[in-house]
């Protein structure tokens, strides 16, 4: 056997180690199904990866084809009318006091504004 020969054996065992390594890790981690490999060198089905003599992939890209579509949408709308009858009562309230001579005066904080709630019996 020549130099060339031996070399390339030994190079075979090599790759062959790091093949079996590379399996066996893995196979250790968990979830691992299987391992799949591409041999573009060749159209045909084969079940032996060459580490030695790989060749470019030239995998074409293919363009999605996403269609437009314009819908509309109809949708009844549940709803119903009712009536309302609603009273309020505003009230602005100053207050007073009286003094001597018929003079008069505000207090302080005289003035008082708010609405009054009413039931639907006063409303009526």
């Amino acid at each position: 056997m020549d130099y060339d020969t031996l070399t390339r054996k030994a190079q075979n065992k090599g790759h062959m180690r790091i093949l079996l390594l590379f399996t066996l890790w893995n196979f250790y981690i968990h979830g691992t199904n299987g391992i799949v490999g591409y041999d573009c060198g060749s159209a045909n089905l084969n079940t032996t990866l060459s580490l030695l003599n790989v060749e470019d992939c030239n995998i074409p890209m293919t363009e999605p084809q996403v269609p437009k579509t314009y819908i509309q949408l109809l949708q009844l709308s549940k709803f119903e009318s009712i009536e309302i009858k609603q009273c309020k009562v505003s009230i602005n309230r100053f207050m007073y006091y009286c003094g001597m001579h018929s003079h008069i005066s505000t207090v302080q904080n005289a003035q008082a504004d708010y609405i009054l709630d009413t039931t639907s019996s006063q409303c009526r």
